[in-house]
């Protein structure tokens, strides 16, 4: 696949990414996340295997985006320590650097109240978020509460393979799936045996888990047709997006009402 270049947002509009560049379900999975940013929902997650198109999601995400977003990547495989994810955002963000995670979060809350006077948001997208470990996964989510405001200045979003979705089961009533208000997988660009043998399994429906979901397909619809009014009213029932992640975490998760934006 062709890399793709960058949308000029020099006049802070965003516009779509050349969907050419794009399968169908990574621009499903594009106009999910374009719905979250733009509405600061706080948190998504797009799981996918190795090779369907995670990285470039992220390189077009980055692309779209308008000036007001600061946009912060990170890779998991560089964080091992609560300090270690300090680091790691730290810098996208003009925070000096600390050795006590304490005086970090409370420079991150300085930084987002600046972000909310100045009308700006933050983004910070997580490479192979698989390989955090439990401690890490609730580093994360700490990270992520520090933003108090509503609608959300810093927003999270996850991206991994499948084997984080039983991690973030276990780890049980307490952990970022909680706060997730939308949720994407991406289909294989080519089949291969350990995608085909991943459907069959078994153990993914004993633990109320369903690896081959989609995700919210309504807003996702509406974006992938008109990007310049993603803004729908959310659609409750099934295909909703509480709908969808109780089907993929199972009838535990209880996330939030959304407010519906005109």
């Amino acid at each position: 696949m062709a890399s793709a270049k960058p949308p000029d947002n020099s006049d802070g509009v965003s516009r779509p990414w050349d969907d050419n560049d794009l399968t169908p379900s990574q621009r499903e999975a594009m106009a999910t996340l374009i719905v979250s940013a733009e509405r600061s929902e706080g948190w998504a997650m797009v799981v996918g295997q190795a090779g369907s198109g995670k990285g470039e999601l992220i390189d077009c995400l980055c692309g779209r985006l308008p000036d007001n977003y600061l946009t912060v990547v990170i890779s998991a495989q560089k964080v091992h320590s609560p300090m270690d994810l300090c680091r790691e955002v730290g810098p996208s963000l003009n925070i000096p650097e600390c050795n006590y995670k304490a005086r970090f979060l409370l420079d991150l809350r300085a930084a987002i109240e600046t972000c909310h006077r100045e009308g700006k948001k933050i983004l910070l997208l997580v490479k192979d978020a698989h390989m955090l470990s439990e401690e890490m996964l609730q580093e994360l989510e700490l990270l992520g509460n520090t933003d108090q405001f509503s609608p959300r200045v810093l927003n999270v979003f996850v991206f991994a393979r499948p084997q984080i979705l039983p991690v973030l089961e276990r780890m049980g009533a307490t952990n970022l799936k909680h706060h997730l208000r939308r949720f994407r997988r991406l289909e294989p660009k080519y089949p291969t045996p350990e995608a085909e043998g991943e459907r069959r399994s078994s153990p993914r429906q004993l633990q109320g888990i369903d690896y081959s979901l989609g995700g919210d397909r309504q807003p996702a619809a509406k974006a992938a047709i008109s990007y310049d009014s993603p803004r729908a009213p959310e659609k409750q029932g099934p295909g909703s997006g509480k709908d969808i992640l109780e089907k993929a975490f199972g009838p535990s998760l209880q996330p939030k009402t959304l407010p519906v934006l005109d």
